[in-house]
């Protein structure tokens, strides 16, 4: 398709990057049991989940990793081979930044969101709102004449 076409908040480019971000993660329902069909979850789904747990509190890795896991019921299964590089990323983008503290007699590394970072939170959440909408609409039964 030549240019960007415009649909409300997203442009044409936005909306396909994010249907094959979605792809990727997709979450299988079977029998009213939530499944993670691939608990490979593609960055821009992760960022965007890292980003919303560090608006909350400074975090440091590990830390992420278990809240993450037990928020989203073992749905979401972050190793810390993937979130690392992932953060270093982030970090570079002025997404968030990072810092040493002691706790408990260890030096752990937290990280903390940036302006950046809250900015880029609230255009991601826009983004997934609009997308989950849409989706719910094409999915979402008897409420909209599908069951």
């Amino acid at each position: 398709m030549a240019g960007k076409r415009n649909i409300g908040i997203l442009t044409y480019i936005d909306y396909r990057y994010i249907m094959i971000e979605m792809y990727i993660s997709i979450i299988y329902i079977k029998e009213g049991v939530i499944m993670a069909g691939d608990k490979h979850l593609s960055s821009g789904n992760t960022s965007m989940l890292l980003l919303q747990l560090l608006s909350e509190k400074d975090m440091y890795g590990y830390e992420m990793i278990e809240t993450l896991e037990k928020r989203s019921e073992s749905v979401f299964s972050l190793k810390a081979g993937t979130m690392y590089p992932l953060l270093h990323t982030m970090e570079s983008q002025q997404l968030l930044e990072s810092y040493e503290k002691e706790f408990q007699g260890k030096v752990r590394r937290y990280y903390s969101i940036t302006r950046e970072g809250r900015r880029t939170l609230a255009k991601k959440k826009e983004a997934w709102n609009t997308y989950s909408r849409a989706m719910e609409q094409v999915i979402g039964g008897i409420l909209y004449g599908n069951a």
